[in-house]
């Protein structure tokens, strides 16, 4: 039995990636850790193990160290983490871990490096795809046009983002450095889980508009589809920036026209729509890190999936 750690229990993302390795063909033993007590974690009922781990944002250096030693002393064979800081600490030392038998359910390097800051893949973005990009304004030598869309260079789940509608709620904006600030988009709202298996040349898209979203950017109330131009920017990003693994993008679809909102360098929220639509991106990600084939299933379309709340004694 395969042994995985999957990191950050206490999120959305979290628990859909530990439904889809308990419903899988394949027997996993799941280790489930977060910085918060399993008291608190509903998904902590859902693993054979449960750990309390240090924060991977405010102690980086002791968050590596403990989830090394960690691996080693519990034998973990695949680590599936679940928020951007993370994936972007894993993707630091790679290496490390692969040469203890770690195998990091993540995206290649490169496509990490320029997605996590959102700045950085603006600029990909303006030179490479130009057509479906996102206008950014350089706010000290462009005049910018009423209202704006400001997002943090680093950050996840909406956090800090916001309209802006004139030039003095723009300079009243704290750390605006830190932050990148965009033309407001408009249309549909479609997020694509996509899936690369650069050793096979094996594709997978799976659309879905997201009826209903929280504040935190997740759908709970959703549609899939399949709109073939998104489909065919998927597969061109994907090409462009050697894709390996499970990525998430996110489009504003309006007419004819497809803006590429951002791309979130490992699984979304909604992942477990993906299952439910025919994809199991946790089973997909371990064969991919295993250099293995995929066994894409056939995505269902037109189908409406919704995200309820519901209470456990724990």
């Amino acid at each position: 039995m395969k042994k995985v750690l999957v990191t950050a229990l206490g999120t959305i993302t979290a628990t859909s990636i530990v439904q889809e390795l308990k419903s899988s063909n394949e027997s996993y033993y799941i280790l489930g850790a977060d910085i918060n007590d399993a008291t608190l974690i509903a998904t902590s009922k859902d693993v054979n193990e449960f750990y309390k781990f240090p924060s991977s944002v405010e102690r980086q250096g002791e968050f590596l160290e403990f989830v090394f030693d960690f691996c080693k002393k519990h034998q973990v064979e695949y680590i599936i983490p679940s928020i951007d800081e993370e994936v972007m600490i894993y993707s630091q030392n790679r290496e490390k871990f692969k040469n203890n038998g770690v195998n990091l359910c993540i995206p290649n390097q490169k496509l990490i490096n320029i997605c996590h800051y959102k700045d950085k893949f603006n600029r990909w973005m303006a030179l490479n795809m130009p057509e479906c990009a996102i206008k950014t304004y350089d706010v000290c030598n462009e005049k910018i046009e009423y209202p704006v869309f400001i997002k943090p260079i680093e950050g996840r789940a909406s956090n800090g983002c916001r309209i802006i509608y004139n030039q003095n709620e723009l300079q009243r904006q704290e750390d605006l450095q830190k932050c990148i600030v965009q033309e407001v988009a408009h249309g549909a709202f479609i997020t694509a889980d996509v899936v690369q298996n650069y050793q096979y040349h094996q594709f997978a898209c799976i659309q879905r508009e997201e009826l209903l979203r929280n504040k935190n950017g997740c759908g709970i109330a959703v549609k899939t589809v399949k709109n073939k131009h998104v489909e065919e920017i998927c597969y061109e990003i994907a090409e462009k920036l050697n894709l390996n693994g499970v990525i998430n993008i996110e489009f504003f679809v309006l007419d004819d026209r497809v803006q590429v909102v951002e791309i979130n360098p490992r699984f979304s929220a909604g992942s477990y729509y993906s299952f439910l639509a025919g994809c199991n991106l946790a089973q997909e990600s371990i064969n991919i890190a295993d250099n293995a084939k995929c066994q894409f299933g056939n995505i269902i379309i037109g189908k409406n999936y919704v995200r309820r709340y519901e209470t456990y004694e724990i």
